[in-house]
């Protein structure tokens, strides 16, 4: 480009808005002050201009526009001297000249800024997408994948041998071909552990004081993630647990399980969960999934659950907490649905609670009461490693910091709770819960 003001051929860079500041620089600076200080290549004199190439100080403009109100420049150029005042007539053509050289060159500078913004918006969304794909399970790598990376890893850190290896993935054939839980991850003992400890402990009257423990009944065992679904198996881990305190009730035992009292393996899960797509169930969950969940590690959540257990003909209802109901954003409406659930089951069976947020779910397994109302949900979660939850079987005071939660605790904005309550015994209630119409309760309700 050519300099406004001294028509000197200027590169296409910031160095050209530098020159130019060299001639309107503030107070007594002239072009000739700036002579020292080179912005181009040392030898480059702009076809015969002067040269005068300068830094800003506190007084030059540059993009931050030329003349301030009452302020007098001075410079010269190839033409000789001329001054520039505020009321001089002879200024205002190189002055207009050089504010539209700089509006161009502000636009030209804006528009690329938005064009470099669009493309680092564009390499951040993808990033996420890709973050999202790899944390929902949806990069291609599949479960027997996972279990084989993570069993070459144990060997090369030295904590597996190869024996151990070899029974592991032995252990893994067997429970994919017949349908059941391998036993790896499964811990048996927690809960009749601390319902031993609570029966045993004497309360004092203070306010705070426990007054009653209210369980899921039957127990249930605790599931934990193992090599193969670690990451992303959360949803079918907690489903086990519900699955573990069902297969204790006759009633439920001969429908769902055949009289099997087994807890069937996550392959399984994944393949009932695709033969509910397939009669029906959840047809927005199905394509959202791509129809497919056998040895994937694609995660699943309240929805997928609860279309298994109606496929099964288990009745269920889900509870949508869509936002805080409490005060200081607490969710108080989920601990009085869980306190109401276990209190109206006092005859009746009262199964472990699904509980879903946002990147991972857990099962509560019980709610310990409280004199002044700050109660506590029991929970259990897949996250926990066997070996831990074996010494607080053995030690269940141990474990209280890790089950109990208060209502503060649950940070999340959203929650959903699904609660086993009856069996569907015939085809319309069958067909009904292939789009949960009935079973879906929104808290707060959605407003007509």
């Amino acid at each position: 480009m050519e300099c406004p003001v001294c028509g000197a051929l200027l590169p296409l860079d910031e160095r050209s808005n530098l020159h130019v500041d060299a001639h309107f620089a503030g107070g007594s600076h002239s072009a000739d002050s700036y002579s020292n200080h080179e912005l181009l290549d040392g030898d480059n004199s702009h076809g015969g201009s002067e040269g005068a190439h300068g830094t800003s100080s506190s007084d030059s403009y540059g993009r931050r526009g030329y003349a301030r109100a009452g302020s007098g420049v001075a410079g010269r150029g190839m033409s000789g001297g001329w001054d520039i005042d505020s009321g001089a007539s002879g200024s205002g053509s190189a002055a207009a000249a050089a504010a539209a050289a700089m509006a161009a060159m502000e636009a030209s500078d804006a528009a690329m800024a938005r064009r470099l913004q669009r493309e680092e918006d564009a390499r951040l969304a993808a990033r996420e997408a890709e973050q999202l794909r790899e944390m929902y399970g949806l990069t291609g790598v599949s479960s027997d994948q996972q279990l084989q990376r993570a069993l070459d890893n144990a060997v090369e850190r030295g904590s597996m041998g190869v024996a151990d290896v070899y029974e592991i993935q032995r252990l893994k054939r067997s429970a994919n071909r017949i349908g059941y839980d391998d036993g790896l991850s499964r811990t048996p003992g927690l809960a009749p552990a601390l319902q031993a400890w609570y029966s045993k402990q004497r309360f004092t009257v203070s306010e705070d004081s426990i007054t009653n423990v209210l369980w899921c009944r039957p127990p249930a065992d605790q599931f934990s993630s193992h090599l193969e679904d670690r990451g992303w198996g959360c949803g079918y881990r907690n489903l086990q647990m519900l699955l573990s305190s069902m297969c204790r009730e006759p009633a439920f035992l001969q429908l769902v399980f055949n009289n099997v009292p087994q807890v069937p393996s996550v392959r399984k899960l994944q393949q009932l969960i695709e033969d509910a797509w397939s009669a029906g169930f959840d047809p927005v969950g199905r394509d959202q999934l791509g129809s497919r969940l056998v040895n994937t590690r694609k995660w699943i959540g309240t929805t997928e659950v609860f279309a298994l257990l109606s496929f099964l003909r288990v009745r269920c209802r889900v509870y949508d907490f869509r936002r805080p109901t409490g005060p200081g954003g607490t969710h108080l409406a989920l601990f009085e649905a869980v306190k109401s659930y276990y209190r109206g089951r006092d005859t009746e069976c009262a199964f472990p609670l699904y509980l879903q947020h946002e990147g991972h779910s857990r099962t509560v397994v019980g709610m310990e009461m409280r004199r002044n109302g700050d109660n506590r949900l029991l929970l259990f979660d897949p996250a926990w490693r066997p070996a831990t939850v074996s010494g607080w079987c053995r030690k269940p005071s141990n474990a209280l910091s890790s089950v109990r939660c208060r209502l503060t605790d649950l940070r999340q904005p959203e929650y959903q709770l699904l609660c086993v309550t009856g069996t569907l015994a015939g085809d319309e209630d069958w067909h009904r819960a292939k789009s949960m119409r009935g079973a879906l309760m929104r808290v707060p309700p959605t407003e007509k």
